[in-house]
Order: C-alpha cells, then structure tokens, then sequence
C-alpha cells in the first residue's frame, strides 16, 4: 500500500487481503530501507493466523496459512518472471510491480477496437 497508492488503495479493511500487503510491505522496508521489521512482521502474522486459523501447523499439508501464503506469492513472482523475463530473485520492489502494471497494460482488452 505504502509503496504503490495506486495498486493497493489507501483505507484498505484490514482483510486477509490486507494484512498480506502489509506484510509484504513490512518485508520490502526491511530489504530496501534496512529497518527491523521483526516485531511488525510478527503481528500481522498473529493477527493473519487469528483470523484465518490453520487447521494443521505441518508445513508439508496444502492448506497449512504459511505455506498458502508463500506459495501464492511464489506462483505469483513466477509468473510476472514469465511473461517479463526479469530475474525475480534479484528484482526490486518498484521494478517488480511496474513489470506487473505493464503485463496487465499488455494483456488487458483494448476499448473502441
């Protein structure tokens, strides 16, 4: 949110939703700013855990919170990787996102055509 208004639009309900683009965001301020985020990064995880429960705390099963959410986040970074040919493991956070705007630029239908 903090870093793309546009994307993610201010006054978000604190969703699921949210609170992962929270903490994404938490986490880019860690790479690009060098903060400690340890303790708000902590939170939004309780709080991601307390409203959407994990039936099973075992990594290996499909519907364990921390996996669905990094493996969302990694089919996510794969497929802007795919169709932009950039190297996600070495990508920015402003690169990243603007690589994604210009996918859906490409992809979305054109109007008056």
């Amino acid at each position: 949110m903090a870093y793309f208004p546009q994307r993610f639009k201010k006054g978000l309900d604190i969703t699921v939703g949210g609170l992962r683009i929270g903490r994404v965001n938490e986490l880019m301020d860690k790479i690009i700013e060098g903060k400690d985020v340890k303790d708000a990064v902590f939170k939004i995880e309780k709080e991601l855990l307390l409203r959407n429960k994990p039936n099973s705390w075992n990594v290996h099963d499909e519907q364990n919170l921390e996996r669905v959410i990094e493996v969302d986040f990694a089919k996510y970074s794969i497929s802007v990787a795919k169709y932009s040919g950039i190297d996600v493991d070495k990508v920015d956070v402003f690169t990243f996102y603007a690589s994604v705007e210009q996918i859906e630029n490409e992809v979305k239908p054109k109007r008056n055509e």
